[in-house]
């Protein structure tokens, strides 16, 4: 549908934030965050510990990375350009995720 809607030039103007009190969307946006990340560790932790039998300790630090890149993307929205979030986000779940998980994993698998 988005393709379609570029494709045909009927893409509609971005929204402005003129006028808009910035705490306030900053609030909203930590809100909406605070909210994904605990149901993101609800479902991950009943995920894992039904599906893989990977212990709490796991889940704990997955919970706890997911909130260190949420918190480093609320403090980018504060201070930067809507850019920066994505290329934060990016940098995120492409780099250091990838990397740490395994090793993390790998370790506490052998223990449980």
């Amino acid at each position: 549908m988005m393709a379609s809607v570029v494709a045909n030039g009927n893409r509609k103007k971005s929204l402005s934030l003129k006028g808009v009190d910035p705490e306030t969307c900053m609030i909203v946006f930590r809100n909406h965050w605070a909210q994904v990340d605990t149901h993101l560790s609800v479902l991950l932790s009943t995920y894992l510990s039904t599906r893989l039998s990977v212990c709490l300790s796991t889940c704990t630090y997955l919970s706890g990375y997911l909130s260190t890149c949420l918190y480093t993307l609320v403090c980018l929205y504060c201070t930067c350009l809507p850019v920066c979030l994505s290329v934060c986000l990016s940098v995120c779940l492409s780099t250091y995720l990838p990397i740490y998980l395994p090793v993390y994993l790998s370790g506490y698998l052998s223990t449980c």
